[in-house]
């Protein structure tokens, strides 16, 4: 958690505007941290103003972490339960639609094999700032291979600072355009269709 602290730090005192995310909670500890920190300095009394925090997560025990009730009553334990905290509960890169719309500051995928890390990066990465930073706690070694794939398919070259947890962070620099179609195979029955129609584009008379 240090280091999810110090980004805490690193993101704020740079003013880097955005919500929170924390994509699979494990134990909890991250998202306790991170409602802590914005009750601490986010002081902003319109709630529309104030940042969110997000937390996305299947929230089943038998992924290894904590149950909805038990993330519930363990941010209530801390006077943290309030308006500012969303948790969404469902597979995360489905729950991470519902974020797709907000700009992010901090977005942390964090431990349990539950977490589809590069769908969760195709949803929310273009979401973060400018200098927004991205956390991953987690070091197995799929989670970990998705986030390679990721960056390479989207010319991510941004360094990234590993710590010795096997987790491993970065400061983004970067604008994510369209993947690169090397070593892209798509999953079978998937549409090519766009989920979204471009900017400016009719669709032809047929």
């Amino acid at each position: 958690l240090d280091r999810l602290h110090g980004l805490l730090d690193r993101v704020w005192w740079a003013h880097i505007r955005g919500d929170l995310a924390v994509c699979g909670v494990g134990q909890g500890g991250s998202t306790l941290l991170a409602a802590a920190f914005l009750e601490a300095h986010d002081d902003d009394a319109r709630p529309a103003h104030q940042r969110r925090l997000w937390v996305l997560d299947r929230f089943r025990r038998s992924d290894g972490g904590v149950d909805l009730n038990m993330m519930r009553d363990r941010l209530h334990s801390f006077d943290l339960l309030g308006g500012r905290v969303r948790l969404l509960q469902g597979d995360t890169p489905v729950a991470a639609a519902d974020v797709a719309a907000r700009q992010l500051a901090l977005l942390v995928i964090g431990p349990g094999g539950a977490v589809d890390a590069e769908a969760v990066l195709q949803v929310l990465y273009p979401r973060l700032a400018q200098g927004g930073a991205l956390v991953v706690e987690s070091d197995d070694p799929a989670v970990l291979a998705a986030v390679d794939r990721y960056r390479s398919r989207h010319g991510v070259t941004t360094p990234l600072e590993r710590d010795w947890s096997g987790g491993l962070s970065w400061i983004k620099q970067d604008v994510v355009g369209q993947p690169t179609d090397a070593g892209r195979t798509p999953s079978p029955g998937a549409s090519r269709a766009p989920l979204i129609r471009p900017a400016g584009l009719v669709a032809p008379e047929l």
